[in-house]
């Protein structure tokens, strides 16, 4: 039980971490942000945390993290721009936009993101066995 508890501690600091992280980002990059980018984050992050588990090259590893963002952006979009209406983004101007909540030029974004986070986790995961983590007991 103490592992499970300690494994769900865990996860949610990385998430909360990320979250963050990405929210404050957009801060910087567009000045606001809206609590539900804050959650969307926090699950991209877990889940690029786990992508650089992996062994596989971090372009491909980016790539598919782009591809999770995207389907993530588009799970959101839809709830929350197009089912409750808070227009929290619109994509519509841009080309080849799949209803207004991704396209091909954020995707790209997100690749190049991903690539960053993979990086740094796979830096921080060494780090933290490395450094902080002891097999004492």
């Amino acid at each position: 039980m103490r592992k499970v508890w300690k494994r769900t501690a865990g996860h949610s600091l990385m998430g909360a971490l990320g979250g963050l992280s990405y929210g404050a980002l957009e801060v910087f990059c567009r000045g606001y942000t809206h609590i539900s980018m804050v959650l969307t984050g926090g699950i991209c992050f877990l889940t690029l945390w786990q992508l650089s588990k992996s062994r596989r090259n971090i372009v491909w590893l980016s790539i598919l993290g782009g591809a999770v963002i995207s389907v993530a952006e588009l799970v959101a979009g839809c709830i929350v721009n197009l089912w409750m209406h808070l227009n929290i983004w619109d994509y519509s101007q841009e080309e080849l936009h799949f209803c207004g909540q991704i396209c091909p030029r954020f995707f790209l974004l997100w690749c190049l993101l991903s690539f960053g986070v993979i990086g740094v986790c796979r830096y921080g995961r060494r780090f933290w066995s490395n450094y902080c983590y002891t097999n004492s007991h």
